[in-house]
């Protein structure tokens, strides 16, 4: 039963020409999954799909649908375990900084807040330099910088031009 759904779902897909073939594989990879730990075989899977791929090249997608569907919950996870652990850092120097600091937020909602306010997918690391050369998600915004590689290029002559300043 779901591997006629399936087979069905990625063909009517595959036929609308809307989506690259990766995508359908990435869209539908846990349902071949799932079906593949029922004890179908991935050449089973294959033949009832009917796409008009090769075994190989139907692996292939199949192995690359795995890898970022893996990679996008390890970072899902990253991400969450190390806003958990820089929480529980910063909140021992929260409560030594100052009260009339101007950021009293919590480190997750001043992670969130950049995340949500720039189009780029910054670092932690990146974030906190950002800060603590005094540069908001708004003036970073406005600095028209587009990957990682160019705030590493800004962050480093700030540095160096704090250098010079002393």
């Amino acid at each position: 039963m779901q591997l006629e759904d399936l087979a069905s779902k990625m063909k009517t897909e595959n036929e609308s020409r809307k989506f690259k073939l990766q995508s359908i594989f990435n869209n539908n990879i846990e349902l071949i999954i799932a079906i593949n730990k029922t004890g179908i075989k991935y050449e089973i899977i294959h033949k009832s799909i009917e796409l008009g791929l090769t075994f190989t090249h139907f692996k292939n997608l199949v192995h690359r649908a795995r890898l970022s569907c893996n990679s996008s919950r390890e970072r899902q996870g990253i991400v969450q375990k190390s806003n958990e652990k820089i929480y529980e850092k910063k909140k021992e120097v929260v409560t030594q900084k100052n009260l009339n600091s101007k950021d009293n937020r919590s480190e997750e909602q001043r992670i969130t807040d950049w995340q949500l306010n720039t189009t780029i997918r910054l670092p932690i690391s990146i974030i906190n330099e950002l800060e603590e050369n005094q540069i908001n998600y708004e003036g970073f915004l406005s600095l028209n910088i587009k990957t990682n590689t160019q705030i590493r290029k800004h962050l480093s002559k700030l540095k160096s031009n704090k250098k010079y300043l002393r």
